[in-house]
């Protein structure tokens, strides 16, 4: 019975929502992200109260990052300013700026530099790597109470040159103080205990334990405050003592970082600029009495309460103090977000008594970033919630119809079992890999076209507004993933159901590959040890071969004897070679002449010894075993074929007698029917022990080819239209049609006719016995170039629960409870004299469909 549920007209509805339920959430998904990452929150979404942009969360996130911009554009002012104007000369305290990034001005660490230094210095050489440089610079000694100085290479060669000191080696070289000096001041040992150098003064005191050179160096264009040079700070100063690595990298990480900042303070952001924005900030210093803001107009710091209150009546406002009590604002905002940059950045730029007032005018009068968000949230306020319950309701129907298609997946109308396509029969892994290259492939392409569209876009695209081709996009990827989720999905879900998921996976069959190697690995070193031998010898023999070869590519150049051996050594490997495969010819010679029949052949086993002359002597018995075994065979036979031809004679004469005794009781006209059916059982009984006796004989004849042929040109047609008269009444009592199908002319073939007679009518006798009652029989003769084709088909009575080769053989019935005549030589009989007269026979079975085919040669033309 059909069911609507899993058909082909269902698959294909599920599998059209199924993608377009994905392109709809993709799209819808797409949509509602685009205005939550710039003008809107899930909480103004689901929140129908909030009707303004100026109301919204996004619109307060969007202050609020506004607020961290601006504090750090004001920070960075103060950083670089003394008195409110750029001052060059501030000194920069390395450590200082490279830990929390403050310049306070003051050299607290005892290494610093001017801003104009540090900045002139990048200016000058902005890609050097002050880190890490492939030239050893300075030399580093090790003083006895663990403390370091450093010298130039130059005054450490002046040093060693003007006798001041010399060295001491501890590892006992016996190199000069000359050529341990360059090989040190050439990067030989470069840290501490590589060297085993210790120095001493003129009066042999120690003044250095240990000596390496530094690798790094510094083209020092300034010095730094207080000092000569780095090496003169890292020499006097306890804090940088066995640290000058450091202070490079220190004065590394300094000067790009400045330089960084530096940019940003000479090329502010002007977006918050008076007339550039909606947005009025004001930062009042109650300290320093002093007021930050991008209104000229509000920098009056008798002023300020006047201007806060102008600030919140723009619209939107938001005031931070220290304390938390000072916090007011007419928005959705809550006070420690606001509060923790404002205390932050205020801490390291005004001071700790501070207020800070950020508002927005909400009639956006000035076409900035605010106005563009008002518009855009505005506009697509009113389909919101739409494009939220197009998103779920998209995504439920895409998960019932994954789970429908999921159920019926290789599931048809047409068959119970599950069903595989084309794909499903590729290998699993080769499947994924495929569907993932159909996948990525354009996708990567739409990605490449969407990037190209950007590119080539005269203005930057806002990705706030909603733009027809990323829309387009984004329906292509999801249409093409959904396509590619379900081919995939699909095909996994039928191998799963079919166990073809691992049985067709490459894996497996690399497993097994590993495991049949190891297999065959075990059965090598089994069969190596069981014939270990045979196999030590060869082994042995094979790596003394190794050896002396490698011994040979060592010392052969060297020695013409050593060479001279191995080439005796190889010309006698050689010559044992080609005897080897000489005594295997001749051994597999003799194992093919016995193999086709030339059972006496003997191999000559002169000039061969061990193994060899074994395995000849045991091929050459074989030979005799099977010559020996052959003439039984046939002795056998011959005396098997005299018992059955002396015993059918014997029971031939007495058979004959009573065959002859019955048609003379039948003569005598006897009146009891009694006495009737016994002779009509007698004569039935008798006719078939006859026709078994000679069933029986013939069987014998033909086994053992002790019979002859009269082989002649027959008329096929004519001796089968013969045996089918013969037969059409006895068909006729068991309800059988014969319906023939032949040419009306002559088809002539090459047999014995007597033997062609036999044959046909021993097929027609099968027939006639184990044809189901009612049943039509189909014979046809048909002529090909070269052969004449006669089968014969019919419904068996009883199920042929036995092969086709089974039924040709001796005393073998399709009927195992023997409940119809027949003595099982019929079709084994007809066979055989088929081949003989240079034909084919061939059994057909189909259940109960029982076909016979013979074939014969065309007769001869004279």
């Amino acid at each position: 019975m059909n069911k609507w549920y899993k058909s082909n007209w269902i698959k294909a509805i599920l599998s059209f929502l199924v993608c377009l339920s994905l392109v709809t959430v993709a799209v819808c998904t797409v949509c509602l992200a685009t205005s939550l990452g710039n003008n809107a929150t899930w909480s103004d979404i689901t929140k129908n109260n909030v009707k303004t942009y100026s109301k919204s969360q996004g619109f307060v996130q969007t202050l609020n990052n506004m607020e961290y911009e601006i504090l750090n554009q004001i920070y960075g002012s103060s950083q670089f300013e003394t008195n409110g104007s750029y001052d060059e000369n501030k000194l920069v305290d390395i450590k200082e700026y490279v830990e929390s990034g403050t310049i306070s001005g003051v050299n607290t660490s005892g290494f610093a530099y001017t801003i104009h230094d540090l900045d002139n210095w990048y200016s000058t050489e902005p890609d050097i790597d002050y880190a890490y440089t492939d030239t050893y610079t300075f030399v580093v000694c090790k003083k006895p109470d663990g403390t370091y100085h450093y010298y130039t290479p130059d005054e450490f060669r002046s040093l060693v040159t003007d006798s001041e000191f010399h060295f001491n080696i501890q590892d006992g070289s016996d190199l000069s103080s000359e050529e341990l000096l360059d090989d040190l001041l050439n990067g030989a040992y470069t840290y501490s205990y590589s060297s085993g150098i210790v120095i001493l003064d003129t009066s042999n005191q120690l003044i250095y334990s240990d000596c390496w050179t530094l690798e790094t160096s510094l083209p020092e264009s300034y010095p730094p405050d207080g000092a000569e040079s780095i090496l003169d700070i890292a020499n006097n100063n306890a804090n940088w003592n066995g640290n000058l690595s450091g202070m490079y990298n220190d004065l590394d990480a300094a000067i790009n970082s400045l330089s960084s900042d530096l940019n940003d303070y000479r090329y502010p952001n002007t977006d918050f600029s008076e007339g550039n924005s909606n947005l009025a900030y004001l930062l009042i210093d109650h300290t320093g009495k002093k007021v930050y803001s991008n209104y000229e107009k509000y920098t009056d710091y008798a002023k300020f309460n006047e201007n806060i209150n102008t600030l919140k009546a723009l619209g939107a406002y938001v005031v931070i103090t220290p304390d938390l009590k000072g916090f007011e604002t007419n928005l959705d905002a809550a006070a420690n977000d606001w509060r923790m940059h404002s205390v932050y950045l205020s801490d390291n730029s005004v001071s700790d008594d501070f207020t800070f007032v950020i508002a927005v005018n909400t009639a956006f009068p000035i076409q900035d970033e605010f106005y563009t968000a008002n518009q855009d949230y505005n506009a697509m306020l009113p389909y919101y919630m739409p494009l939220m319950v197009m998103d779920v309701l998209g995504l439920l129907i895409f998960l019932i119809a994954i789970v429908w298609l999921t159920a019926i997946a290789g599931r048809t109308n047409r068959s119970s079992a599950v069903c595989l396509n084309q794909f499903d029969k590729i290998w699993t892994e080769a499947a994924l890999a495929l569907v993932l290259v159909l996948w990525l492939t354009p996708f990567a392409l739409l990605i490449n076209v969407w990037d190209s569209y950007q590119m080539s876009s005269i203005q930057m695209i806002n990705v706030a507004r909603l733009s027809m081709p990323l829309l387009v996009i984004t329906g292509s990827i999801a249409l093409i993933t959904a396509a590619c989720f379900l081919l995939g999905w699909l095909s996994l879900v039928r191998r799963i159901k079919a166990f073809t998921i691992w049985k067709n996976s490459l894996c497996r069959k690399l497993f097994r590959l590993i495991a049949r190697l190891f297999r065959r690995l075990g059965m090598f070193l089994r069969d190596f040890w069981n014939n270990r031998r045979l196999t030590f010898k060869i082994t042995v023999t094979y790596f003394g071969f190794c050896l002396i070869h490698w011994i040979s590519s060592f010392a052969w150049s060297h020695s013409f004897f050593l060479f001279l051996m191995v080439l005796c050594f190889e010309l006698a490997g050689f010559v044992y070679l080609i005897r080897r495969a000489i005594v295997r010819d001749r051994i597999k010679d003799g194992i093919r002449r016995i193999s086709e029949g030339n059972v006496d052949y003997k191999i000559d086993t002169t000039h061969l010894k061990g193994n060899d002359f074994e395995v000849a002597n045991l091929i050459n018995n074989i030979g005799n075993g099977l010559s020996t075994a052959v003439s039984k065979s046939m002795k056998d036979e011959r005396m098997k074929t005299d018992l059955i031809t002396n015993v059918s004679h014997d029971i031939k004469t007495p058979l004959t007698s009573i065959i002859n005794y019955v048609d003379l009781l039948k003569r005598e006209n006897f009146t009891d029917p009694k006495v009737v059916g016994y002779i009509e059982i007698l004569e039935q009984k008798a006719q078939r022990l006859k026709n078994l006796t000679e069933d029986v004989v013939e069987a014998s004849k033909v086994s053992s080819g002790n019979i002859s042929l009269e082989m002649m040109n027959i008329n096929f047609v004519e001796m089968l239209n013969q045996i089918d008269g013969e037969y059409s009444e006895k068909f006729e009592s068991r309800g059988l049609e014969v319906i023939i199908s032949m040419p009306d002319t002559p088809i002539i073939v090459y047999a014995d006719g007597r033997r062609l007679s036999r044959i046909l009518e021993n097929i027609y006798g099968n027939a006639f016995k184990y044809a189901m009652e009612g049943t039509r029989i189909y014979a046809d003769l048909t002529l090909t170039d070269s052969r004449v084709i006669f089968s014969l088909k019919n419904i068996s009575a009883q199920s042929l629960n036995i092969s086709a080769d089974e039924l040709t053989e001796r005393f073998i019935r399709g009927d195992v409870a023997r409940t119809t005549e027949g003595s099982g030589l019929g079709l084994s009989i007809a066979k055989s004299l088929t081949e003989l007269q240079g034909g084919t026979f061939t059994l057909y079975l189909d259940g109960d469909l029982f076909k016979v085919t013979i074939t014969f040669p065309i007769g001869k033309t004279s």
